[in-house]
Formats: C-alpha cells, sequence, structure tokens
C-alpha cells in the first residue's frame, strides 16, 4: 500500500490540473445560470433559443494547485536521529505529493524568528537545512509569504510554550487549507526516566541535574499529553488537522493512526 499528499482541494494560477468555471476553457461540462460579471461570449445560445433563459457554459478548467511546505529546523527536531530520519520522511513524502500532481510547490525552513525559502533545486540535493541551529525562540510563523489559497503542510514537533492558537491560526491566513504533521520520539513521549539525570535543553544546550521521582515523571507525562491536546482542540477550532506520526518503526502505519484519519494523505496505489 502506498499513500499520497491530498491536494485536490488547494487552489491555484492557472496550469496543468483540473478545476472549475465559466470561461474559456478545455473541457465543456455542465451549465449554469449567467450572472453579472460572466463573459458574455460564453453564453450558450441554443439554450437561449429554446427557452428564454440566459445560461452560460461551464467547463473544466485548468489550474495548478499551490502548496507551501513550512519546516521547523529548530534543535529538538534531530535530538534523536529516529525522529530527524521521521521528519525529513514526512517532508520529502509531502514534497513528492504535490509534485504527483504538478503543484507549484514553495518551501520554507524556519529556526526561531529566522526564515528562509530555498531553491527547489538545493532542497532536491539536500542543501537546505541550516548548518547552525538557531536561538530558543519558537518559530514565527506568521512571517511566512503563504500564496492565497494554498496548502500549507507544517512539519514540527510543536515542543513550544504559549497559547497553542497562537502557533496554528497564521496557518490558515489568505483562505489556506492547511495540516501539521508531527513527529515525535519515544524518548520524549514516553520516557523512562528515574533517579539523577542530566537533562539537556535541545534548543539553547543549557543542561541541570535533576532527580526524577516516579511522582515527576508521572506529571511530565500529564503535561505532555496536556500540551498535544490543547493544540489538537486548537487545531479543530480552527480547521487545521494536526497529526502526530511516531518515528519508531514504519512510516507508513505510522500515519495510519492519524495523519489518514485526519484526510492529510490517503491510500493510492
Amino acid at each position: 500500500e502506498r499513500v499520497r499528499l491530498v491536494v485536490h482541494q488547494a487552489r491555484g494560477r492557472t496550469g496543468a490540473s483540473l478545476g472549475r468555471g465559466a470561461g474559456d476553457s478545455v473541457e465543456y461540462e455542465d451549465h449554469r445560470s449567467f450572472v453579472p460579471g460572466d463573459d458574455p461570449r460564453h453564453v450558450d445560445w441554443n439554450a437561449y433559443a429554446r427557452s428564454g433563459q440566459w445560461v452560460a457554459k461551464v467547463f473544466r478548467a485548468e489550474v495548478t494547485p499551490a502548496v507551501d511546505l513550512a519546516f521547523d529546523a529548530s534543535a529538538s527536531m534531530a535530538a534523536w536521529p529516529g525522529k530527524a530520519a521521521c521528519a525529513l520522511g514526512l517532508f520529502y513524502l509531502a514534497l513528492e505529493g504535490a509534485r504527483r500532481v504538478a503543484a507549484s510547490v514553495r518551501v520554507h525552513v524556519l529556526v526561531g524568528p529566522a526564515l528562509e525559502t530555498p531553491p527547489l533545486d538545493a532542497v532536491d540535493a539536500g542543501r537546505w537545512l541550516p548548518a547552525t541551529p538557531g536561538d530558543d525562540a519558537p518559530p514565527e510563523l506568521g512571517r511566512v509569504p503563504w500564496r492565497p489559497g494554498s496548502l500549507r503542510i507544517w512539519v514540527s514537533d510543536l515542543l513550544f510554550v504559549g497559547a497553542p492558537s497562537g502557533h496554528l491560526a497564521p496557518l490558515g491566513r489568505a483562505a489556506g487549507r492547511a495540516a501539521v504533521l508531527v513527529p515525535h520520539a519515544v524518548e520524549e513521549s514516553a520516557p523512562e526516566w528515574q533517579g539523577n539525570l542530566t537533562l539537556v535543553d535541545p534548543e539553547s544546550g543549557a543542561q541541570r541535574i535533576q532527580r526524577v521521582s516516579p511522582r515527576l515523571l508521572e506529571r511530565y507525562h500529564e503535561a505532555y499529553q496536556q500540551h498535544f491536546a490543547a493544540l489538537r482542540d486548537a487545531g479543530r477550532r480552527l480547521g487545521i488537522p494536526v497529526a502526530r506520526v511516531a518515528a519508531e518503526g514504519d512510516l507508513l502505519a505510522a500515519l495510519r493512526t492519524e495523519a489518514l484519519p485526519a484526510g492529510v494523505f490517503e491510500p493510492c496505489r
């Protein structure tokens, strides 16, 4: 079984994928009532002669979907090799899905307040991620120049503090459709810490010695679950699916848990 990115609802410029509209077109499809602003050249005069009603021809026009891929390149995304591989796998799976439908693709890389938009040839060559991590500030999605009506795919672990809606709301600007793919490792989602440990902040590099008791570990698990429950709730309110993807095991199996049910990907042959 294979999967593909769901992009057919994204809007874009004139191009190679089929859409619907009245006007110059490539394939006749249907009729609708003629309304002010329609081109009079597309009146169906035969229908007018039969019924006396003004009718416009509707065609399947060619449009190119627009897909904006945003990648969180903060240090926590590569805290464990499996998580880093999962994040890149999700990114390239989305990129390949966009290309399969001849979408117009743009890539945006975010590290804290920094934003880069690498050319696609650099992405294909693997020369698009920053060489050094940025600061520990959360990515600023509000700085991304989303294209009107585009599909926005945000690959991020969402390990930020602050109001969940504040992190997700910029994805829905300019009439866009969006989804978030969240790679996560078992080391962070279900750690088995105990005793005295050295905890390292992957973003800032700060370290501290911490004694982890069973009660402290329980509190961590509760806070972790509450964090993502709040993000999912914010996503539902905004119409933005938040799909977590486990880094362990087969990627396709991990996608079946949340990403396929959320409609971000769909099965294909």
